[in-house]
């Protein structure tokens, strides 16, 4: 709350001040179903996180599956991107 009051106030004083006021609004609510492991996991090892931190992170990503539909058939299978949301590592990994 405090960020939007700040924001608000900031925008009125230049405003009142006649200065001209701009935004730039970011959609991010799907960018956590973006994050594409093949991406991601050469991220992680330039970093130097590797060894069992780095398994740690992959087993923790690649236990979400998916079902996969083709012709009528239904079978789960691991998915390839996404990060889990609410977990305190999820905005590591979006960026």
């Amino acid at each position: 709350m405090l960020a939007i009051y700040t924001l608000k106030n900031n925008i009125l004083a230049a405003l009142d001040n006649k200065l001209l006021v701009g935004g730039l609004l970011c959609d991010l609510t799907k960018a956590f179903n973006c994050v594409k492991y093949d991406k991601l996991l050469p991220k992680l090892e330039y970093y130097g996180i590797n060894g069992e931190a780095c398994d740690l992170i992959i087993s923790n990503l690649m236990t979400y599956q998916g079902v996969i539909i083709k012709m009528n058939t239904c079978y789960w299978d691991k998915a390839k991107q996404g990060v889990p949301q609410g977990s305190i590592l999820s905005p590591v990994f979006l960026i």
